[in-house]
């Protein structure tokens, strides 16, 4: 006798999953529909939240929604760009910090790549104050009144050559001829 092989997924529908659009979630994991008023709203709450020291897992509990959709808001609003800057150096102190309280190795990697990301994202949302500084200073003291005077001095008297690029007939392949006109 053969048993009939049971699916793992037998009893669920299959089929294209329906794709929406919303990437934050509620904490429940369900999509959370996103009404500008509302992401409006948090994000302003948020900006005065991390002024005060909150976490943005605060505000999310506070709106019914998760810590890291707001995370996600503010890095990419424009409004936000003080919040942004408290989110990032309160997210790599705390990075730094999991990182020294470390006791075993997976700790230790993830506290790693939590600060590795949080400092891209620190070098290219604020690059002005993480991003690499290229700074080039050149001072040129000589005097360039004297060399400029010594090169009108070595100009030579030369000729230019004027060229006639319209053909008189439309259809002539004939190449034009320059004519040569000495400076007085």
């Amino acid at each position: 006798m053969t048993e009939a092989h049971i699916r793992i997924d037998d009893g669920i529908k299959r089929g294209p999953k329906p794709k929406n659009k919303s990437k934050a979630r509620k904490p429940n994991g369900t999509f959370l529909a996103i009404d500008p008023e509302l992401k409006t709203k948090i994000i302003e709450d948020a900006i005065r939240s991390l002024q005060r020291g909150e976490s943005t897992d605060d505000v999310g509990r506070r709106h019914g929604v998760t810590g890291r959709a707001v995370r996600a808001w503010l890095i990419g609003d424009e409004r936000a760009e003080q919040a942004r800057g408290y989110l990032i150096s309160s997210q790599l102190a705390r990075t730094m910090d999991e990182i020294k309280d470390a006791d075993a190795p997976l700790p230790l990697a993830r506290a790693r790549e939590d600060f590795r990301a949080w400092s891209w994202i620190a070098e290219r949302r604020e690059s002005r104050l993480y991003g690499q500084k290229q700074e080039i200073t050149i001072e040129d003291k000589r005097d360039l009144g004297e060399r400029l005077r010594r090169a009108r001095e070595r100009v030579i008297e030369g000729e230019s050559v004027v060229a006639s690029a319209t053909p008189q007939r439309s259809n002539d392949l004939i190449p034009f001829i320059p004519e040569t006109i000495k400076d007085k």
